[in-house]
């Protein structure tokens, strides 16, 4: 071990100079010996710039890449110390002209001091010196040690970079909240949506407090989204989430009010505090209503239309608009159905339209509910044939039940034989005075078997005691036809007892089923005219027409009100005469083509296609033995008509508010038959701007027809605009669609 150093000494004093990140171990051992021998010391963090002379220099832990200015520096020594792994190349590169020590290790003594001295000093050829010494594991060092030891340097480009990014991350960190916010607000809506309202209040309440955080956090960065013009998205975004909250909580309301004013409107007896307790219920339901509505309204008009699997959303959220529209306008009207102050009785009409008839089908039953002064008091049913055997007068049959029927008297079973519901309201007042004595009714609601099965959907199932069954909406019809056609004679009480125990049940059951679904029931039959309903207070009925559940026959006029208008109009009604129900199997399809000419008259040519699959002339299916009514515009000329192009001689024709032609024909089983009328409209389209207006109604009790048309221009008459989204090709319309209810198209035309 070397302890004695010999320098060189002169009566000039030496310096040093220590080049160093930081102190540590070595550079303090350096600087203690050096100053024993009367040599001034200098330590620097940071390379120096040739502007002084130093007789020794001692650079510690140098990068590959750093620029020493050593020029005047006499003895240059490259220290390397506690370093993890120093490349060679560093190594060789710098022994070229100065002397290198490498040590291995960060636990220094004196004597490793003085050989490090001794080989920087000494006139050696070595240029390379390597020794290891112990290694100490450095004791982890907290944050404000490091801060104290480390001098962390951060050029203006990266405070820059920093300043920006935490800018930024303050500007949309709310966004995180307001996504959380709108998830769980869709988790609530699909909860209400089945009716789980435990779940979805849950749900909203954790929507609500991240919808908090989020506004708190935007309310920080609105301001620099509005000066650019970038607010928008944000700010609908939670406007959608506030209005989603508000329509969840109105939707629980309403629907858990519904149930309230359902079952006090059903308790018998009630006190004076309960029938108070029940109006209330209905105004307070009423304003929640219309509150509902418009929110849903608000949130149809941001929920954005660009984004496909938001569409869904748009769509439901549109049918409930409309469904709330509807309670909207009734709800006022409860004190005429809910009977205030008075006693009022509805008749009720079932009508089985497997054997359709115009309107609706045969009359196997009726009914008559009578309500007192918000109290549902009775349902009575009753068999067709209780009163049509009672009947003692003769009443004149229409031609076709005479005829095709061979029934020489007419009867209520056979009484829906007009189109127009309002008709045969009357003519089946006429038979219940005359057969039953029966009378005082405030109006009538029609019910086809299709629609009940509606109304059973609302239901999981319902038992009847009577006949130990539980009916559901899938076997009603089977089940009814069962109870109905079994044994049954005119006089027996099968199929009285099976409807009057079904609908009994229906009622007690209204308490505990959802009043969504039942509306929703009950509006599909309505809208489809599986049921159609009409009462004698005017203001009510304008109501009923107005949403088209009357089952009234349209007056063709042109809801443009213009002089240069054509009104089209179409309503093809079926009479099953066969004595089966074959309309079970029976398939329909209509199909009309309109041909303007340059004069600008209409030529039409009307098909409809008849399939029926019937398996065989065999019961409850056979032979479709229908008699056909088309009503038409007034002042149409018909031309042919025809039976798989073969001419049918015997129409009936008849002119009154609109053209109706009539003709008998059969579809027998596993066959097809087309019927195909060919007419012109005396009215022809003016020169200039027109319009011209189809209207095409469905039958009540019909089955969703397929209906598609074809409107062909001339060259001088051009399409301005419409108000449905045909397939237009060369001046020429085609549309197809579901006759699930009333149609009205409007086409604006310029004829030059």
């Amino acid at each position: 071990m070397v302890t004695n150093v010999r320098m060189e000494v002169s009566e000039e004093k030496q310096t040093a100079l220590i080049v160093c990140e930081g102190p540590n171990a070595l550079t303090d051992l350096l600087k203690e010996e050096l100053g024993k021998y009367n040599v001034d010391v200098f330590f620097s963090s940071r390379l120096p710039k040739n502007d002084k002379k130093f007789h020794y220099g001692f650079f510690i832990n140098v990068k590959k890449g750093d620029r020493i200015m050593v020029g005047r520096i006499q003895k240059a020594v490259y220290i390397f110390f506690g370093l993890e792994r120093i490349p060679n190349s560093l190594i060789e590169s710098l022994s070229t002209h100065h002397k290198v020590i490498s040590i291995e290790g960060n636990v220094l003594r004196k004597e490793d001091v003085d050989k490090i001295l001794w080989f920087s000093l000494s006139q050696t050829r070595e240029s390379i010196l390597r020794f290891s010494v112990p290694r100490r594991v450095l004791p982890h060092t907290s944050v404000q040690d490091r801060r104290t030891h480390v001098r962390i340097r951060i050029s203006m480009k990266q405070a820059l970079f920093l300043f920006f990014s935490a800018l930024f991350l303050s500007h949309v960190l709310f966004v995180i909240p307001l996504a959380t916010s709108s998830y769980f607000f869709s988790r609530a809506a699909d909860a209400l949506k089945h009716e789980d309202f435990p779940a979805s209040t849950q749900y909203s309440k954790t929507a609500r407090v991240f919808l908090r955080t989020a506004k708190k956090l935007y309310s920080f960065s609105r301001p620099t989204f509005l000066l650019f013009s970038l607010a928008m998205l944000p700010d609908d975004i939670i406007t959608i989430n506030e209005k989603a909250d508000e329509i969840i909580r109105g939707s629980s309301l309403v629907v858990q009010n519904s149930a309230e004013v359902i079952k006090l409107f059903f308790k018998k007896n009630k006190a004076p505090e309960e029938k108070d307790t029940l109006l209330l219920r209905i105004n307070t339901l009423q304003e929640e209503v219309e509150s509902l509505e418009k929110n849903c309204s608000l949130l149809n008009q941001k929920v954005p239309t660009n984004i496909p699997s938001l569409q869904k959303v748009k769509k439901e959220l549109s049918f409930v608009i409309e469904m709330l529209s509807v309670v909207k306008k009734l709800i006022p009207r409860m004190d005429f159905f809910m009977a205030k102050d008075t006693t009022r009785k509805f008749l009720l009409l079932f009508a089985n339209n497997m054997e359709l008839r115009p309107g609706g089908g045969f009359i196997g039953s009726f009914g008559v509910l009578t309500v007192h002064d918000y109290t549902f008091e009775d349902i009575r049913v009753y068999d067709v044939y209780d009163a049509d055997g009672q009947l003692k007068a003769h009443i004149d049959p229409p031609e076709p039940i005479r005829l095709y029927l061979n029934q020489p008297h007419w009867f209520l079973r056979d009484s829906a034989f007009s189109p127009d519901f309002i008709e045969n309201y009357s003519q089946a007042k006429f038979f219940l005075e005359r057969e039953m004595n029966m009378g005082g009714f405030s109006g009538a609601l029609l019910m086809t078997t299709t629609s009940i099965e509606n109304v059973l959907g609302a239901f999981d199932s319902v038992y009847i005691p009577d006949f130990d069954e539980n009916i559901t909406q899938k076997n009603f019809y089977l089940k009814a036809q069962i109870y109905s056609e079994k044994d049954f004679f005119p006089g027996s009480i099968q199929k009285k007892s099976f409807l009057s125990s079904l609908t009994r049940q229906l009622f007690i059951r209204l308490e505990d089923v959802s009043p969504k679904n039942l509306l929703m029931e009950f509006k599909k039959s309505l809208d489809e005219k599986q049921m159609v309903l009409y009462v004698d207070d005017p203001a009510v009925q304008n109501i009923l027409d107005s949403l088209y559940w009357s089952g009234t026959v349209i007056e063709p006029q042109c809801t443009a009100k213009i002089d240069n208008c054509i009104v089209d109009f179409l309503f093809p009604a079926d009479a099953n005469l066969g004595v089966n129900k074959a309309n079970f199997f029976v398939k329909r399809q209509v199909s009309l083509k309109m041909n303007f000419d340059q004069d600008g008259t209409v030529h039409h040519s009307l098909s409809i296609l008849f399939k029926n699959e019937s398996a065989g002339d065999v019961f409850p299916g056979g032979t479709y033995k229908n008699y056909l009514q088309i009503l038409l515009p007034r002042n149409t000329n018909v031309e042919t008509v025809t039976k798989n192009d073969v001419l049918i001689e015997n129409v009936d024709e008849r002119n009154e508010e609109v053209k109706t032609i009539g003709f008998y024909f059969e579809v027998p089983p596993q066959k097809k038959t087309e019927i195909r009328v060919n007419y012109t409209l005396e009215e022809a389209l003016k020169k200039g701007k027109g319009a011209y207006q189809l209207i095409i109604q469905k039958q009540i009790g019909s089955s969703n027809n397929d209906f598609g048309f074809q409107l062909h221009l001339p060259q001088n008459i051009f399409i301005v605009n419409q108000n449905f989204s045909p397939l237009v090709k060369n001046n020429n319309i085609i549309y197809n669609t579901n006759l699930s209810a009333d149609k009205i198209f409007f086409v604006e035309l310029l004829r030059e």
